[in-house]
């Protein structure tokens, strides 16, 4: 190597420690239910408080439960653009080597600034914060994003698009709802959706198309709306700025109103739900804050 070339890299580390080693952010998680969801709300509010810098992921699974949505978790870790490594373990001891490595290859004075925290299910109270706060941009893959755009093209023939993401308790609900609003196209994401879509209703069961977790959230993302519970699909939703109505997970079981704001608003009603009382208020909602292109 040049002297040139020396006191280039060495100029350029100096820069680096100046402007500060990334953030890393250690999870635990305690709970597999619902950790999709948890993962986009939690890297959605780091996103957020950093301001969009970068920072590092570890995160901690139970060593002795099977994870058969890993491939689900991986995916959502990588929709966060501040994400810059990730890295997994399966115990308290590698999870501390881990750490203790990277503080070890970067000097303790320059060490990352560590958040640790214990994942949960999410609660009510933490659903209602996400609705209020400001959300980052989900950076998902571009392949996947254009073939959403022109699947729904296709499919919803020049209608308004509605995402359904309910099971088979509500198939009253999104029959009422779907002959209440006939100017619609409905597409219903779950994976057992062909029960939702009664003969000659304009619903489309998408959720047996085999799509991966980043096509049903890119696919939620350029519908006109969602109705649906609040899960990962929910979240890019709120996060892409659509109006939603959500179902289920209010623990005080109040029925929220429509809110209107900058984000198109979002309705939120308990379960269980009158169809009769329900219906006109969904139908009502959606003519309100999605109106047809």
């Amino acid at each position: 190597m040049s002297l040139a070339s020396a006191l280039v890299a060495a100029a350029r580390r100096r820069r680096e420690l100046a402007r500060g080693t990334p953030p890393l952010w250690l999870a635990k998680v305690m709970d597999l239910d619902g950790l999709p969801c948890r993962l986009l709300m939690s890297l959605d509010r780091i996103g957020v408080d950093l301001e969009g810098r970068q920072f590092d992921v570890g995160l901690q699974l139970p060593a002795d439960v099977p994870c058969p949505g890993l491939d689900d978790v991986f995916s959502v870790l990588v929709t966060s653009p501040s994400v810059r490594s990730i890295g997994f373990s399966w115990s308290d001891a590698s999870a501390d080597e881990d750490l203790r490595l990277m503080r070890g290859a970067r000097g303790v004075a320059g060490g990352p600034a560590v958040t640790q925290e214990r994942l949960t299910p999410t609660t009510a109270h933490d659903r209602s914060r996400f609705l209020v706060r400001r959300h980052t941009t989900m950076a998902l893959p571009a392949p996947a994003e254009r073939e959403a755009r022109t699947l729904l093209k296709r499919l919803a023939a020049g209608r308004h698009t509605i995402c359904l993401n309910l099971d088979a308790a509500d198939g009253s609900l999104v029959d009422a709802v779907a002959r209440a609003f006939p100017d619609a196209r409905f597409f219903a994401l779950g994976r057992r959706s062909s029960g939702l879509a009664p003969e000659g209703a304009n619903i489309v069961a998408i959720g047996e198309f085999g799509f991966s977790l980043h096509e049903r959230l890119a696919f939620v993302q350029a519908a006109d709306a969602y109705v649906g519970v609040f899960d990962e699909h929910a979240c890019a939703a709120v996060a892409a700025a659509r109006p939603c109505v959500l179902l289920g997970g209010v623990d005080d079981e109040r029925a929220r109103p429509p809110v209107p704001g900058d984000r198109g608003g979002v309705v939120w009603l308990c379960r269980p739900y009158d169809v009769p009382t329900a219906t006109p208020l969904v139908a009502g909602f959606l003519r309100r804050f999605a109106p047809r292109p």
